[in-house]
């Protein structure tokens, strides 16, 4: 059992938590020898043995009582943290782009743009299915992934799939390399 202090535990060993027992560390036995543990064997009392069980009893519930209010501090922080976070304002009918990481690369930051996409219906209040203005693929993308493309109320649609239209035609192929 894990005998190190963890922050959410309060700053106690698991094996204190669940046990009562007092960490140690389990190197003791290697480094002075197996003769530094020794056990003793006493012969309690039934009433004494109650004694010790209640107090035992007591102190993991305190020491419970100490961990359980760890968590739900953490837990505020954690939701104070995300509700700092803007909302996604998107609307069926804007115009967005997609970010999609490309293969083999683990860097958030190296996203590439495609699209623009429509949005065509919100699933959540962070997913949205989109459609792509020509293809009219549709697929469903989290708002951290979309990025506004222009504003439809400018009614400039039909320019916005000419313009998409041309970019995509542009593919250029190298017939041959000479040498310079």
């Amino acid at each position: 059992m894990n005998n190190y202090n963890s922050a959410s535990l309060a700053g106690q060993a698991p094996i204190t938590v669940f046990t009562g027992l007092p960490a140690y560390n389990p190197l003791a036995v290697v480094l002075q020898g197996s003769d530094a543990i020794s056990f003793k064997q006493s012969k309690m009392k039934p009433d004494e043995v109650l004694d010790v069980v209640t107090d035992l009893k007591e102190s993991l519930e305190e020491l419970l009582k100490k961990v359980e209010t760890n968590n739900a501090a953490e837990r505020a922080r954690s939701r104070r943290k995300f509700e700092k976070h803007v909302k996604a304002n998107f609307e069926v009918g804007d115009y967005a782009l997609a970010g999609t990481t490309q293969l083999g690369t683990q860097a958030k930051t190296a996203s590439r743009w495609i699209g623009p996409f429509r949005v065509v219906v919100p699933l959540s209040q962070w997913v949205y299915a989109v459609e792509h203005i020509l293809t009219k693929k549709r697929q469903e993308v989290h708002a951290n992934a979309l990025r506004f493309y222009h504003d439809p109320s400018l009614n400039v649609k039909l320019s916005v799939e000419d313009q998409l239209a041309f970019d995509e035609a542009r593919v250029y192929e190298v017939e041959e390399i000479e040498d310079v």
